[in-house]
C-alpha cells in the first residue's frame, strides 16, 4: 500500500480500537489521569491524549516495518534531523564512554539506529520484553548495522567491558515502577533510587547512576520523535549530566519527563505501572 496509505489506515484502525475500550485503554486512561496535574492538562484532554497514544502505537508498528527500507547507513540523514548534531558527534566520536538514556516515547529504534551510525557501534541494554510493541522494536534492533544488543542477564559482565573501553551504551528507562505512597511518606523498602515522575513517587533502577559514576561517563538524555505522517523524525537532546552531578537518577527522570511533556501523544501510556 505504501507508507503514507499504511499510516492513514493504521491511525484509523487505532481510533477504532480505542473506541472499543479494553484493558489497554483502561491502563492508558488511569496513567493519564494520574499524570494530569503534572501535565497541566485541561479536563477534556485526557481522552484526546489516550487516542493519540493508540494512534502512536499503530504508527510505531508501521514505521518499524518500513525502517529497514528507509534507514540506510549512507542515507538516514534524509529522514532523521539532528538539531544537536555537533554535540552528538563530539560525544560519539570521543574516546570516553557515554550513556544514552531515553524513555518509551517516540521511536527508540530509530534513535538507536542513528546513534549506532554515529558511535560505530552503540551497545543497547535490553530486557526480554513482553509488551508487543516493544518486542517488535527489540526484534528489529537485532538486524540494524552498528547496533549491538546486551541482554540484562549478561549486563554485569558485558557493560563494564564496554564502558572501560570507552564504548557508548543506550538504555531505555522504564520510569513507571510506581509505589502508591502519600506525599508525606517515603517509598517502601524496595531496591532502587526514589524519584518523582509525572507527579508520583516511585523507584527506578540504580543502573544509570552507578555506571555513570563508576566509569566517569556522562549521561545523555534524548528522544527521537515523529514529525509528521511521513517517515520523518527529529532526534533531540534533553540534556547532559556529568558523572559528578547530584542525584543523577532524579535528574535523568526529570529530563525524560520533560520530553514526555513536549510530546505527550508519543509516550506509551499503555505500559503497566509496575
Amino acid at each position: 500500500m505504501g507508507f503514507a496509505t499504511s499510516m492513514r489506515l493504521g491511525r484509523r484502525l487505532a481510533r477504532g480500537v480505542w473506541e472499543l475500550g479494553g484493558p489497554a485503554r483502561r491502563q492508558a486512561e488511569q496513567r493519564i489521569a494520574a499524570a494530569q496535574e503534572a501535565l497541566g492538562l485541561p479536563s477534556g484532554e485526557p481522552a484526546e491524549l489516550g487516542r493519540a497514544c493508540f494512534e502512536h502505537v499503530a504508527m510505531f508498528w508501521i514505521e518499524t516495518l518500513f525502517a529497514r527500507r528507509r534507514l540506510r547507513p549512507t542515507t538516514w540523514s534524509r529522514c532523521v534531523h539532528l538539531p544537536d548534531e555537533n554535540m552528538l558527534r563530539a560525544v560519539c566520536q570521543s574516546d570516553a564512554p557515554a550513556i544514552f538514556v531515553t524513555g518509551y516515547l517516540g521511536h527508540p529504534g530509530v534513535g538507536a539506529f542513528v546513534l549506532g551510525q554515529l558511535c560505530r557501534p552503540l551497545y543497547v541494554l535490553v530486557d526480554v520484553l513482553t509488551h508487543p510493541v516493544l518486542r517488535a522494536w527489540q526484534a528489529d534492533l537485532y538486524h540494524q548495522p552498528h547496533v549491538r544488543l546486551i541482554s540484562r542477564r549478561r549486563s554485569l559482565v558485558e557493560l563494564p567491558a564496554v564502558l572501560e573501553a570507552g564504548g557508548k551504551v543506550m538504555l531505555v528507562g522504564h520510569q513507571a515502577r510506581v509505589e502508591d505512597t502519600g506525599a508525606d511518606k517515603k517509598p517502601a523498602g524496595r531496591k532502587g533510587d526514589a524519584v518523582t515522575f509525572l507527579g508520583r513517587r516511585q523507584r527506578v533502577h540504580q543502573t544509570v547512576r552507578l555506571l555513570s559514576r563508576r566509569y566517569h561517563a556522562p549521561v545523555i538524555v534524548f528522544g527521537c520523535f515523529r514529525n509528521s505522517d511521513r517517515f520523518d523524525f527529529t532526534l533531540r537532546l534533553a540534556g547532559r549530566l556529568e558523572p559528578t552531578a547530584a542525584d543523577i537518577s532524579q535528574q535523568t527522570t526529570s529530563l525524560v519527563q520533560s520530553l514526555i511533556l513536549t510530546h505527550p501523544g508519543q509516550y506509551l501510556w499503555t505500559l503497566p505501572d509496575a
